[in-house]
């Protein structure tokens, strides 16, 4: 019973989602023109101060450009569709599968969030890759901040330049900073530039430099004996880096043994000493409303589990 009644409510979301795919093809050339021109309106704003942008936008802009390097307004916007899209189609399919509409608009949220847990975890491993990059950085940086005759911006772009293979995810955040300070027209501009590498990389040295970049670009002061003391820090850090990765090794060496063995002793208690077979775990679990939310909820929590295990077993180059 529950299972013709899965296939009917499935036939019914799909059915319904080509029928507003067919309206949207058939009106396709009507709106065509507008969203073009909205969108080349939209292009025009997006050149200059993003201070009008909200903050929902600026967010997910940040969060984009941390996690893939760039983000575009297109990127931004499909992101957000994507999101709410997602939202939609499992609460629908929920409700439609005995969930009440309360469950369902709740448990439909979880979705999204993964997705949004999938992107936090992109951005602190990007974290923790550029964490480590810093040192390389900020000493061509304060090469070239010297060569080119305390000249900041000049000294970020033939930095990127150098780092191709170095500190590939630093040449990028240098590179885009460049841009966007050659771009900026006022102070705010200048700042918000300036403060995306504090939150693209979130450690307390990367706070240092962009209190030195403020004063260097606003304020046109000399900040190479900041540089030089920031790269000093960093250079002591690699001896505490190694303490802390010999006791990460044996916390991970016990969860990796012990795991295995809790996971196949319960199936071997479940299937020796309960009488449980494979054919009753597929009745209990796929065919049954109580068996097929629980298994909804145990894959949620299964794969929240390994997002958070990704998420703190990693350590940025930080105090």
């Amino acid at each position: 019973m529950f299972q013709i009644e899965f296939k009917e409510g499935f036939i019914k979301l799909i059915t319904a989602i080509l029928l507003l795919s067919g309206y949207f093809l058939i009106f396709l050339p009507v709106y065509l023109p507008y969203l073009k021109r909205w969108q080349l309106n939209h292009m025009r704003k997006q050149r200059g101060s993003q201070s009008t942008q909200s903050k929902i936008f600026k967010t997910v802009t940040n969060m984009l450009e941390t996690a893939y390097g760039k983000a575009t307004p297109n990127m931004v916007y499909s992101f957000l569709l994507i999101m709410v899209t997602l939202y939609v189609v499992v609460a629908v399919t929920l409700m439609i599968n005995s969930f009440s509409i309360l469950s369902a608009l709740t448990s439909a949220a979880i979705l999204p969030a993964m997705v949004y847990g999938y992107l936090s975890i992109r951005i602190y491993k990007n974290r923790v890759k550029i964490s480590f990059e810093g040192t390389v950085a900020i000493n061509e940086l304060t090469n070239n901040y010297r060569i080119q005759h305390r000249n900041l911006i000049e000294a970020l772009e033939y930095t990127s330049n150098e780092l191709t293979e170095k500190a590939p995810l630093m040449r990028a955040l240098f590179l885009n900073m460049t841009y966007r300070l050659r771009d900026a027209q006022s102070e705010v501009e200048i700042r918000e530039s300036i403060a995306m590498m504090g939150y693209t990389v979130q450690t307390s040295w990367a706070h240092q430099l962009v209190n030195l970049f403020n004063i260097a670009v606003i304020k046109g002061e000399d900040i190479t004996d900041g540089l030089i003391e920031v790269a000093n820090d960093l250079s002591r850090l690699e001896e505490l880096n190694e303490f802390k990765k010999r006791e990460n090794n044996q916390s991970r060496m016990m969860l990796y043994v012990l795991s295995p063995l809790l996971l196949v002793g319960s199936a071997v208690a479940l299937f020796t000493l309960f009488d449980f077979t494979f054919e009753k775990y597929i009745s209990y679990q796929f065919q049954s409303p109580i068996g097929f939310k629980m298994f909804f909820f145990m894959i949620v929590s299964f794969t929240g589990a390994i997002l958070m295990y990704k998420l703190f077993t990693q350590s940025k180059n930080d105090f």
